[in-house]
Parts: structure tokens; sequence; C-alpha cells
């Protein structure tokens, strides 16, 4: 088992763990398996290429720990703050059956987990380690299980504004990752060209929130509000930081995440304040282009928090799609008359 984003087994018990406070499992899932992080099985490929010829073989490779699959779940949600995940066991599950339920449950294919769940019944341990009288060991040791798991974390959110690989899936660390590695987040994208200059439309998104609104009848922000408050959160209210919008300052129910100008781009990011199953950010950027109007791009990115979360998403996702659109519209709108107006 490779431990790192993208590695097929590794989604696997990312997704089950994040999305299922309680879990009824096979037995096997107590079967033994020596886990091995994406950086050590990368060193020993590289060092592979400098083998000697004759030697064609293969090597048992892993770090240092054994652990069941049980143990991974529950060391999993502990790295990630996570509530302590509850498992039980029964002797009937079927490797296909099983399987499909993880297909139901993750995005990962039934497909993929078949072979995978499969496997779970035969110990995945090294028997012989004579791979490191070619490849000494590590200096500092291998990259132990909470080691591998924090960096297999920091992959998709270290980025998750501006992601270089795939926009729609910006939990995704290289091309070569399918589209359900790393975090769940679904998006909701809006752009199109606007007749007005970047200055303009940028004036129109700093004079968001407030008593200036949101370019949508606010009667639908105060629902959501009074929705928040009912579970405990703060609500929405129009009160917003003073002068422009600039890190750590508040326009309403949002906070700043960050603000930022590169040439004729800018940027405005903003974390929903209200109480969420998962994060919400809300990103408008504004594009300029040489040869005709800029364009002005809104997406909505929400990173739903167990299976809650994805009921959220499902069940607001209509009323969510209304709403955004009609603001992305109303922003365009706006600064089209201020240019039409200058």
């Amino acid at each position: 088992m490779i431990l790192g984003a993208g590695s097929a087994s590794f989604e696997m018990l990312r997704h089950l763990t994040e999305r299922l406070p309680v879990m009824i499992a096979p037995r096997w899932l107590s079967t033994n398996i020596q886990p091995i992080a994406i950086d050590d099985i990368i060193r020993y490929l590289v060092g592979s290429g400098d083998l000697p010829p004759e030697v064609n073989r293969g090597f048992d490779v892993g770090a240092d720990e054994v652990l069941t699959y049980h143990q991974m779940i529950l060391r999993y949600a502990s790295r990630s703050n996570l509530v302590k995940r509850r498992v039980r066991t029964v002797p009937v599950m079927t490797p296909g059956l099983a399987s499909h339920w993880v297909g139901l449950v993750t995005p990962v294919p039934s497909s993929i987990a078949k072979p995978l769940v499969g496997s779970l019944i035969h110990e995945v341990i090294c028997k012989e380690h004579d791979i490191a009288e070619y490849i000494p060991d590590p200096d500092g040791g291998f990259v132990g299980f909470d080691a591998a798991v924090d960096a297999a974390q920091e992959g998709p959110q270290a980025k998750p504004l501006r992601p270089e690989v795939d926009p729609d899936h910006p939990g995704r660390i290289s091309a070569a990752d399918p589209d359900w590695a790393g975090a769940t987040v679904f998006t909701d994208r809006h752009s199109g060209t606007v007749d007005a200059s970047v200055d303009q439309i940028w004036a129109e998104i700093e004079k968001l929130g407030g008593e200036d609104g949101w370019h949508v009848p606010d009667i639908l922000w105060e629902g959501r509000g009074l929705l928040d408050r009912a579970v405990g959160g703060r609500g929405h209210t129009k009160q917003r930081t003073p002068g422009p919008p600039a890190a750590g300052s508040t326009i309403d129910s949002w906070v700043v995440e960050s603000v930022t100008a590169t040439g004729s781009d800018r940027e405005l990011v903003l974390r929903s304040r209200m109480k969420l199953p998962g994060q919400a950010l809300m990103i408008l950027n504004v594009s300029g282009s040489e040869n005709g109007s800029p364009t002005l791009t809104q997406t909505a990115r929400f990173t739903p928090s167990g299976l809650g979360g994805l009921g959220y998403w499902g069940a607001l996702w209509p009323a969510h799609t209304a709403v955004f659109l009609a603001m992305h519209r109303g922003l365009a709108k706006s600064a089209a008359k201020a240019a039409a107006v200058s």
C-alpha cells in the first residue's frame, strides 16, 4: 500500500475515513499491511535505475510499521482531527459486496475498489529486505504513516485557490492523478466577458456586501442566515470592515482569505463564516485582455466534511447555482453600466 495523494489504495482509505464516522466492515480489516510512503517508493524507483544489469528480480519494500487497515483508519482520523471513527466487523461481507459499498460511498470506482478490497484478505508485509544491499535505507529512516498522511493532505490543501493542474478538480496533484484523487471538492463556476475595464469591474467587486448587497434579493441571504443561526451559527449580517477588502477583513458572513493582483489580473478570495459541514470559498477573478474585454470569473468551491457535507451540497445545489448565477450577472451588469456612464 502506497501512502500518498493519487494512490488508489490511499484514496480509498482517505474517503472511507472522512465520510463514515461509523463503519460495518469485514473481519479482514484486521489483516496486517506494511505501507510505504510515496517519497520512499520514488527513492527506490530512482535507485533501481542504477542496479547492476544482472539483477533481475522483484523486491519487497515497506516502511518500518506494520498496521492493520483498522489501525490506519483510526490513525488517519486522528491526524485529520476527525471524531474518533468506530468500526464494527462482521464475518459475512464478501469482497464483491464490500467493493460495491466502497464505490457507493466514495468516488473510487467499483472496478478499482474490487481488486483493492479483494487483496485485503492477504497479508501485505515484507518477507525479505534484500533491496538494502543495493539501495541503503534512508539516513533519517523511512517516512512514517503519520508524516505520509500529513504530506498527502497538504497537497490538495496547500493550493486550494489557484489549482495548477485542473481547476475543476483542485484535489489533483498532477495530471496523472484521477479526478477522484485528493479531497472531494464541488465547484460552481460562472465566467464571461464584460464591457468594462478591469478597474471598473474590480470597483464593483470591492463594493460587495454591506448596504450594497450581493446583486441578489436580500431575502435569499437572510433566509440562509436564519438556517445558519438555527444550527448555532452567526447568520448573515450586513457588516463589513471599512475600506477595500484586505486579508483578514470581513464582508458580511465572509472573511477575506486573500487579495492578489498580477499585471491586469486581480483576484479576491472569500471564505464563508457560516456553520457548514465543510469549507466554502468564493473566488472572484478579473482577467484583462489586450485584444478584447476583460473576463469576470466567479467560482464557488465547497469541500465537504463527511456524508453530511455531501448531502448539504446535493440538497442546496439548485439554489446555490441560481443565486451564484444571478450574482455573476449582477456584477457584470453593474460594471458595464458604470463603464457606459463614464
